[in-house]
């Protein structure tokens, strides 16, 4: 796993690691676990591991290609990620909006194999905001006022548990469709939980 230290005072060295521990995903609505999605084998579960791939602002430490230099949510994202994807997709980055205060999320935009993705993850309600559709088995569906009270409500189970909560999120670019300069209409994935 990924270690990242900080000295904390003079001649103290602490680790700073980070997990995911739990997920929601609205594919089913319901609490899952990381090796839930070993390997991931359903549209819904590949695309939210293409987002936790590939939305990050991490540098590879050096030529040792399994530590990241970055955010610890981050590094926990990718290494959960491709410890399912038996061979992870291939991106190629176009665009970044990094993450700020204000709108406490960021996005990436990849070409894909098939087709070029905004992948974004942040605030789970900051996130929500941005969101027309949630991801189903059978595809998006439009995200009803039920849903939105389902998933607020488990990001707030997760949270009372003591966990930091990350949503996912990502939309298809149509052929020709410019580059977005933010994010909207984004098809929700489903949330993680940090220890």
């Amino acid at each position: 796993s990924n270690v990242y230290k900080r000295q904390d005072k003079p001649g103290t060295l602490t680790e700073n690691r980070m997990a995911v521990r739990e997920l929601f995903l609205t594919r089913s609505f319901e609490v899952a676990m990381p090796g839930d999605l070993m390997p991931p084998t359903s549209e819904a579960d590949r695309r939210f591991c293409d987002v936790a791939r590939w939305c990050h602002s991490l540098k590879r430490k050096g030529d040792n290609a399994a530590e990241w230099l970055g955010d610890p949510m981050e590094a926990a994202l990718v290494q959960m990620a491709e410890d399912r994807m038996s061979s992870p997709s291939d991106a190629s980055l176009r665009a970044e909006i990094p993450f700020d205060a204000d709108r406490r999320r960021m996005s990436t935009v990849h070409d894909m194999a098939d087709g070029t993705f905004v992948f974004a993850k942040g605030a789970p309600e900051a996130v929500l905001g941005v969101c027309a559709a949630i991801q189903q088995p059978d595809g998006a569906a439009r995200i009803t006022e039920e849903a939105g009270r389902r998933i607020e409500a488990a990001a707030g189970r997760l949270a009372m548990r003591g966990l930091r909560v990350l949503a996912l999120a990502y939309r298809r670019l149509g052929p020709g469709e410019p580059m977005p300069v933010d994010e909207s209409a984004l098809v929700l994935l489903g949330l993680v939980g940090f220890e």
